[in-house]
């Protein structure tokens, strides 16, 4: 596994691994209760299209490595890339993953420049 592919697996789908369930859904957000503290109101958020956490208790975020650093420990990014892949694979079930973030990445996109009249062409998927 490299770096790109796991920036891309999505947070949520980590969290879950890990045994970490949503508290509460909203808009393009996913709150949690802080995988790094014990607290009774959720102050962990993840946005899906980002694929990106934030929190609030510590004022701190990052991605998919970001996390498995800080919640495991791990010093190096080589050994959060051993131990998504441990989590993960580097077979079917990634390639899943990744290809089920790119489709929603390019629905959000198409669904974006179709309500905006002000976005350059450039940026409208094809």
């Amino acid at each position: 596994m490299n770096i790109k592919q796991a920036k891309a697996i999505p947070l949520e789908d980590v969290l879950q691994r890990l045994g970490h369930t949503p508290e509460r859904r909203g808009q393009n957000q996913l709150w949690y209760l802080s995988p790094f503290r014990i607290e009774t109101t959720p102050s962990f958020k993840v946005d899906p299209d980002a694929n990106s956490f934030w929190d609030f208790g510590e004022g701190k975020g990052g991605d998919a490595l970001d996390l498995i650093q800080r919640i495991e420990g791990l010093p190096k990014v080589a050994d959060a890339l051993a131990r998504l892949e441990r989590l993960f694979g580097n077979g079917p079930l990634l390639h899943v993953l990744l290809l089920q973030r790119n489709h929603h990445q390019h629905r959000r996109l198409r669904n974006l420049s179709a309500h905006s009249r002000y976005m350059p062409a450039r940026y409208v998927p094809t």
